[in-house]
Order: structure tokens, then sequence, then C-alpha cells
């Protein structure tokens, strides 16, 4: 669970602010929306690319400003077939096909036998370009590669949960947290659903969040006040600990330093 936000890609000032920024990418941008990608990797942001490299500006004339920068184009096939990657396997939906002649491009993925994937280092941050749908849907195949690009950009969740159902979301000030489990996800309930219990895994790091709480206790607010509150250490929350959360349904967790 990575914390995000969602801009325009010509608004360079504020996307220098991140550390890695996605673009789905089609067969037209415009000329400065193509320039401003290569000027965020000149400044050390790591730019992640998917679909098909633009070859066209917004008025369908020729302009292949990244093509030329990054020493690669794509091939239009839509296709649906069996990406291959040092970490794992997984089947995807295929845009586009890249074709490189530049040795130093690092080839990170495979469709059968072609190139859908490739990483240049050319930059002081990285480029990445995939020929494939990157959306996970829930393939754990698929999690364990986007999971592995991210921690190769040096980005860790802070909040993990063992079910890819259920959503957690953390708010914290410098005082306390509140951790929010939904269970299932915004968007997965359906009008018949059936109800049942089961044991989950989750974990949460409060120093990524600035918290330095040696030992804490954890409040189920929905919870009768009867039930005590589970007492714990930071570093066992950020191992992981586990909890029973009903379907449909959801746990508001406060959690405050304990003496």
């Amino acid at each position: 669970k990575l914390d995000y936000d969602i801009c325009e890609s010509n608004e360079l000032p504020q996307l220098m602010n991140y550390k890695l920024v996605i673009i789905p990418s089609a067969e037209f941008m415009s000329e400065s929306e193509q320039q401003a990608i290569i000027d965020l990797t000149e400044a050390g942001v790591s730019v992640l690319m998917f679909g098909v490299l633009p070859k066209m500006d917004e008025y369908m004339a020729p302009c292949s400003i990244l093509a030329n920068q990054f020493h690669f184009k794509t091939t239009l096939v839509e296709s649906i077939s069996g990406i291959t990657s040092k970490e794992t396997e997984f089947i995807s939906y295929v845009y586009s096909q890249i074709k490189t002649t530049d040795p130093k491009l690092r080839k990170i993925a495979q469709a059968d036998k072609n190139l859908v994937g490739i990483t240049s280092h050319k930059h002081k941050g990285q480029f990445t370009f995939f020929g494939l749908d990157i959306s996970s849907g829930y393939d754990h195949h698929k999690l364990t590669f986007i999971e592995s690009f991210l921690h190769s950009q040096g980005i860790e969740p802070v909040a993990y949960c063992s079910d890819p159902l259920v959503d957690i979301v953390v708010h914290h000030t410098d005082k306390l947290a509140v951790i929010y489990l939904a269970a299932p996800r915004t968007g997965q309930l359906t009008e018949r659903v059936e109800t049942h219990d089961r044991d989950i895994f989750f974990r949460v790091d409060l120093k990524k969040l600035g918290l330095k709480f040696p030992k804490i206790k954890v409040t189920d607010i929905l919870e009768s006040e009867e039930i005590p509150a589970l007492k714990l250490t930071s570093a066992a929350l950020a191992s992981g600990i586990e909890i029973r959360i009903s379907y449909p349904d959801g746990k508001i967790l406060l959690v405050e330093k304990r003496k």
C-alpha cells in the first residue's frame, strides 16, 4: 500500500518533487511533454512509462524526441502473452513490442521472445518503459513483479496486508496513528455477498511515519469497550500481526504510545 498523487504530465515543477513518476503512453504526445519527461530524468526523477512510445505530437506530426533520446522504438501489437522477467512469470495484455540496437539498455521483460520491458540509466534518474499492462489485477505473480520494480527504486510501503482484497489506509499525527482496514476494497462489494470471518496479517512501520514509539497500544474503536487494547511494540507491528476481520466489514484501529 503506497501513497500517491495524480498529476498532469506537463506539470514539470510539481513532478520534480517525486521519486518516481508513472506515465501511461500512446502513439502521440506533445513535444513539450516528451521533453519534460527527459528533463525529469536529467534532474534525478525516475520515470516509468507503459503502453506505446509516442512518435507523433498532438497534431499528428512526426515527433520522436523520447525515441531518439533513449534509442528505442515500439511496434503496436495488442495481444495477450506470457511475460518473463528475472523475478517471475505471468500473463498480461501486451500493447507494444520494443525494438532497439542499443546494448546499454537493460532488457527486463519479454513476451515470448519479444522485448517488452527496458531500463535506461543514461541520466541521473532511471527511465523504464513497459509495452504491457502493468496493473496487477490481483495476480500474485504480477504483484511480485511490480513490488520488485518499486523496491529497485527505493520505494517501500509503510503498510502491508496479506489479503489484496483488504484495503489498508493509515492516517497519523505526531502523537498517534489510525489504521483503517476495509474488506473488501472500494468498488469490490456486490449486491449479493456472503458474510464470513477470516484471519489476515498486516503490518505498519510507524518509524517510516516519523512515530518513534518503542511501546504501543492498539485499540479497535468499533469494538466494545470491554475488549482490552492490544499491547505490543512498534517493532512487532512493523513485523506483522494477525487479526480477524469480517467480510464485508472493516476495522478502525487507534495506535497510541504506551508508557
